[in-house]
């Protein structure tokens, strides 16, 4: 009978074994095949910048201009190393999204480990993590992997405080360890103190008060549970450097600066969608689709895997008090995270994408395994209910892969690159969203500057996740060129009456310029 039982449960985990191995090459699959047509301006920069890191063999550079953080421990520092050894950026992008994927599923390990709910659950539930249940989910984690640094510094500084809590043997080690975690992930900003140091001092303050019979007085609350108080003032002491040092140094916008407002309707309307378009159900794809089509059903699919989510939660905070202290914290830790995003949302100015939600909702993985472990339901009905959820995930990432492989997004831009590439260009000018778009698909050949032209503006430069030698080029230098989509001829008209007309292919225009200054003299 033990036999049997043994048998069975390494067949359960060859399962998710495969499953697991499965997500890491699909998604290094579909990168290597068809990445071309999935990256966009914001994912290139990406490269770009870990490219020039590579060239001046730096972890940060004051040449480059970056966005609202700071990319101090973040996937660029995986991504020059690789550079190194070869130039081919596809190749880049497929190994290291290989390596940031282990540093995921490293830091997840050492989660389970401490959290000691037994190792089976590591491979039963890592497979979650990869495999793509929304197109949001696929892009922040398995394409652009910019979220892969972000869910691992929370992991390891959620099992390391539950080491701590434990009286482990290495108290002193793990304590370093945990402080250095909260230092380094803050460094580069305000997402990692609002994702997990934030959630984590409300979690114990609501523990605190629920269990202050327990704690015989206030000397024993600080003393005992120390390791959260000095990895948390660890966490904002980076922010603190960030803000005021970091900022001297470097230049990138901050946090620092939102404001709050007074919610309307307008917002939350976009903020509650948001959450709909996290989970899969996307307002660009929904409109039309037939409800009993291949689409449809698969945007019903989505709903479902909310619904299930949402049961899943709704079940445990109402059994909350019988849960075991570590569910209580993770249970807490995910819900006030997902409060601190939603307040950000609504009453102040920060900007908003769906994709911030998946560093919330990839927590519905250890709100499984207690779901699983403590319900209070019979176990056959637990047990359907996890392989609902797997089935769902499963599901949604195939559809997922299936999409990705046959998108066709920049073919329009395809074109540009080869008429570029043909004609030696090197230095050109585009608004954002093709500037960086084609310095990666020409694989860093061709550097584009962006440039803007807001209603009522004149034409300028855009300084926004790009180097800085370019804003500032020999103006003697050329021939450059100026791309632009035919929905952009009225903005940039002033632009154009210098310019030669070298290339229209229906969609695109491509005008050059014998010098730069030509260019130059009306964006300045």
């Amino acid at each position: 009978m033990n036999h049997r039982l043994k048998d069975r449960r390494i067949g359960k985990q060859a399962i998710f074994i495969f499953l697991l191995v499965f997500a890491m090459l699909a998604g290094m699959y579909v990168i290597g095949k068809n990445s071309f047509h999935l990256v966009n301006s914001d994912d290139a920069a990406e490269m770009i910048l870990a490219k020039l890191l590579s060239e001046e063999n730096r972890f940060i550079s004051r040449g480059w201009i970056y966005s609202s953080e700071l990319r101090v421990i973040n996937t660029q520092i995986v991504r020059e190393l690789i550079f190194k050894f070869t130039d081919n950026w596809v190749a880049v992008r497929v190994v290291g999204n290989f390596l940031l994927y282990l540093w995921l599923l490293a830091a997840y390990g050492f989660f389970i480990w401490q959290w000691k709910v037994g190792k089976n659950w590591f491979w039963y539930t890592a497979p979650l993590l990869l495999i793509p249940f929304s197109h949001e989910a696929f892009y922040v984690i398995g394409l652009m992997a910019y979220y892969i640094p972000h869910i691992a510094f929370s992991l390891l500084l959620c099992g390391g405080w539950m080491y701590l809590y434990q009286r482990g043997k290495y108290q002193r080690g793990m304590r370093i360890f945990v402080i250095a975690c909260a230092f380094l992930s803050c460094l580069g900003g305000i997402r990692q103190l609002a994702m997990t140091i934030l959630p984590m001092l409300m979690t114990m303050c609501v523990l605190f008060l629920e269990h202050a019979h327990r704690i015989k007085g206030l000397k024993e609350l600080i003393v005992k549970y120390d390791f959260i108080w000095t990895s948390a003032l660890s966490g904002f002491l980076g922010y603190f450097v960030n803000l005021k040092v970091l900022s001297r140094w470097y230049l990138f916008d901050s946090y620092g600066g939102i404001h709050l407002c007074q919610p309307h309707f307008d917002r939350l309307q976009v903020v509650l969608r948001g959450i709909l378009n996290a989970f899969g159900y996307t307002e660009e794809g929904v409109p039309d689709t037939e409800l009993f089509s291949v689409n449809g059903i698969f945007y019903l699919l989505s709903l479902g895997f909310l619904f299930l989510v949402l049961f899943m939660t709704i079940t445990l905070w109402k059994q909350r008090r019988k849960l075991k202290l570590m569910s209580q914290a993770l249970l807490w830790f995910s819900l006030l995270g997902l409060l601190i995003q939603l307040f950000l949302f609504l009453f102040t100015d920060a900007p908003f994408a769906p994709r911030y939600y998946i560093l919330n909702v990839i927590m519905f993985v250890p709100l499984l395994i207690i779901f699983y472990q403590e319900a209070e339901f019979p176990l056959w009905v637990r047990q359907t209910f996890f392989v609902l959820v797997v089935a769902c995930v499963c599901m949604l990432g195939g559809k997922e892969y299936a999409n990705c492989l046959n998108s066709q997004k920049n073919k329009g831009q395809m074109e540009c690159v080869s008429y570029l590439k043909e004609e030696n260009y090197s230095l050109g000018y585009a608004s954002f969203w093709n500037a960086n778009l084609i310095t990666e698909l020409t694989g860093g050949k061709v550097e584009i500057v962006s440039i803007a032209c807001e209603e009522g503006e004149e034409p300028h430069l855009y300084p926004w996740l790009t180097k800085l030698n370019n804003l500032f080029p020999d103006k003697e230098e050329g021939p450059v060129f100026l791309l632009l989509h035919e929905n952009e001829l009225r903005r940039y008209e002033a632009l154009i009456s210098n310019g030669e007309q070298a290339f229209y292919d229906g969609q695109y225009y491509i005008y050059q310029y014998e010098k730069a200054e030509e260019l130059l003299s009306i964006l300045q």
